[in-house]
């Protein structure tokens, strides 16, 4: 009976992982909602951390006017996942980029989350330096911390695309985290969006479009990236 039940959640927890990794904003949300129920009824690190990352894919992804709330909860949660496992490489890379994106808003938060992005992404890169997901959060650290507090927006997209070759030269992930091809191209559009550059922004949402026809999310980029060229 044991068995059994922990073979449905096995499945059911695989359909939830399938549906963040759609990128799929409608579908990231319930599997933010089913995460997020799972973390508060146990205690284990990847509840919280597929809740985290969900939450990061809505920042990305949503028009909200309040959406920094997402980047606070998921904070939170990884706060939470590495007193669990204060190994947890992933963890620490996830909760890196996160106060990367905080650090760049303004100065004050730059003095504050700057010096703690470096911190998370030491820690790292010192479990785990070969993980894709490690070296993405090393690139948005380095894309979101300003200058003046270490970062490097050049040295951040040549990061995020040598992840994209290390996936197309046939790289696999083992293990239940499976990430990081495909949120490394979203980073560099959305890196070069912001900084206006819509060349180049359209060139990598175009390619998610390839990989993924049938993303709405994607064409629309694409759409509005033609209107700026």
């Amino acid at each position: 009976m044991i068995l059994i039940l922990v073979l449905q959640i096995d499945s059911v927890y695989e359909v939830y992982l399938n549906k963040l990794y759609s990128s799929e904003p409608n579908e990231v949300k319930s599997a933010y909602e089913f995460f997020k129920k799972m973390s508060i009824a146990r205690s284990n690190k990847y509840d919280l951390y597929f809740c985290a990352y969900s939450l990061q894919i809505l920042y990305f992804s949503t028009k909200e006017f309040n959406k920094e709330k997402f980047l606070d909860e998921a904070i939170k949660l990884l706060e939470k996942a590495i007193k669990i496992d204060n190994k947890f490489s992933e963890a620490y890379a996830l909760l890196s980029g996160l106060y990367g994106i905080k650090a760049g808003m303004n100065i004050f938060y730059g003095m504050f989350y700057g010096p703690k992005a470096s911190q998370m992404i030491r820690k790292a890169l010192e479990i785990d330096s070969l993980n894709p997901r490690v070296m993405y959060a090393y690139a948005q650290n380095l894309i979101y911390t300003p200058p003046a507090y270490g970062g490097d927006f050049d040295k951040g997209v040549e990061i995020l695309k040598r992840i994209i070759n290390k996936y197309e030269n046939g790289y696999k992930d083992s293990g239940i985290i499976k990430w990081g091809y495909k949120e490394s191209i979203f980073a560099l559009a959305i890196a070069y969006e912001e900084r206006k550059d819509y060349k180049n922004a359209y060139i990598y949402y175009k390619k998610l479009v390839d990989i993924e026809p049938n993303n709405e999310f994607y064409k629309n980029k694409v759409k509005e990236m033609e209107t700026k060229l």
